[in-house]
């Protein structure tokens, strides 16, 4: 059986250029998974999938001084922020990184995030098998991060190394803290956002109670995944006066007055038993553009993935049970592998690099991602016409905490959810179910 690498983005030091980077990025055999300026969130392809490399013993010619590579392992949607014939200020500031540490150069490697060759699949293989194929860096969901630490691979940042890191939205460090201890740096998130059909509604709803008595369908992706709940009732849970954390008990009231509010959307039209089909955003997306749903629970990167449909699709805040603008971000993080102090070091050099304004603003911004910093947000293009919005969702974004234990919440949640939308339980035997 044949495999093919994924590709490696090596910059190395003193002798990179843009043209090198270029014809890494574009030469190598990429076939149907070649990197493009706009990666359509609807659908992401993923790159080729890699035998897991096993581990060999480098060669060395005497007297010459063998250099490693400083490598970052990155999602494959986040790749088109990378490539230098899009924008030069970050292959300029890769390039200076690599300038400034010739015994280091960066290689780049794109991962893909589910399947049996995802990112957590490759940890848990190299681990065991072949520790020398891990990267210092991963750029990862927050969500994998708990499982990444239980696997000892990830150690708590310190006060020192996190002291000139600043101007964060302060949402995202929930994402990132187990047991008190921060174990990254965020740099992406998305929010989420009603997307609605103009044509079809004047003025979005502002509560749930608004959204129901407009009757038109609103949907979210409703069948979860993996048998977890969509953010989308995880927040809805939340904003009735529910808490995600393990020490709060789950109060019987607030789960009544969540599944009252869904089997009332069910009755109105509202929600429609189609909505169960739902697995994914994309599906989603899909029923706006055929018109089968007029509203929809998404998240922020789709809709800006997507620019040139502005006309035909809007976006606007979540209508909460509550009445409030909060809205659930999801957050993708730097993680430090490396356990020598001076990889350690340079790891944080790069991120640090990465995080200048410019090079992070524009990152996100080719990614159709949200930067997790206010001066990079800024420092996109003034004439963005969602940079207002995109503003203001960010200041009322709460983020999921980082450790697990609002996963047995989750899926206790989805699973009486099924039984409210199915008719199977009422409201009230629904909150009762859960004791």
């Amino acid at each position: 059986m044949l495999f093919r690498q994924y590709p490696r983005l090596r910059f190395p030091s003193l002798i990179a250029t843009s043209v090198l980077i270029a014809v890494v990025l574009l030469s190598a055999c990429w076939g149907s998974d070649r990197i493009t300026a706009t990666p359509t969130p609807v659908a992401t392809v993923q790159p080729a999938i890699a035998a897991s490399p096993t581990a060999t013993t480098p060669f060395s010619a005497p007297g010459v001084v063998e250099h490693q590579p400083l490598t970052l392992w990155i999602p494959a949607g986040f790749a088109a922020g990378i490539e230098p014939t899009i924008d030069p200020d970050i292959a300029a500031a890769i390039r200076e990184f690599s300038a400034q540490s010739p015994d280091a150069p960066l290689e780049i490697i794109l991962k893909a995030e589910e399947g049996e060759a995802s990112i957590l699949s490759y940890l848990r293989t190299g681990q065991q098998v072949a520790p020398s194929i891990l990267p210092d860096i991963l750029l990862v969901d927050a969500r994998q991060l708990w499982q990444i630490v239980e696997l000892g691979l990830a150690q708590p940042l310190t006060t020192t190394q996190l002291t000139h890191r600043t101007d964060f939205y302060p949402f995202v460090w929930d994402a990132v803290t187990l047991d008190g201890q921060i174990y990254g740096i965020p740099y992406f998130t998305t929010p989420l956002t009603l997307v609605y059909n103009p044509a079809k509604i004047a003025t979005p709803p502002a509560t749930w109670a608004e959204l129901v008595e407009l009757g038109r369908r609103f949907a979210f992706p409703a069948a979860g995944h993996n048998g977890y709940a969509d953010d989308w009732l995880l927040l809805q849970y939340r904003n009735a006066g529910g808490a995600w954390d393990s020490t709060s008990a789950v109060n019987p009231n607030v789960l009544l007055k969540l599944f009252q509010a869904i089997e009332q959307a069910r009755a109105s039209g509202a929600l429609s038993p189609v909505t169960m089909n739902y697995t994914s955003p994309s599906g989603v997306w899909s029923a706006l553009l055929a018109d089968d749903v007029q509203m929809g629970s998404l998240p922020a990167n789709l809709y800006l993935g997507q620019r040139s449909m502005a006309n035909q699709l809007l976006v606007a805040s979540l209508p909460q049970l509550n009445g409030s603008d909060q809205t659930l971000a999801s957050v993708y993080t730097f993680v430090i592998l490396a356990k020598e102090a001076d990889r350690k070091a340079q790891a944080l050099a790069l991120i640090d690099t990465l995080l200048d304004p410019t090079v992070h603003g524009t990152w996100a911004h080719l990614s159709s991602w949200l930067p997790t910093r206010l001066p990079a947000l800024n420092a996109w293009p003034a004439d963005d016409a969602t940079l207002a919005q995109m503003r203001g969702l960010l200041e009322e974004a709460v983020a999921l905490p980082g450790d697990p234990s609002f996963s047995e919440l989750s899926k206790r949640l989805q699973l009486l959810f099924n039984g409210v939308m199915n008719g199977e339980l009422s409201a009230e035997e629904a909150a009762k179910a859960y004791q």
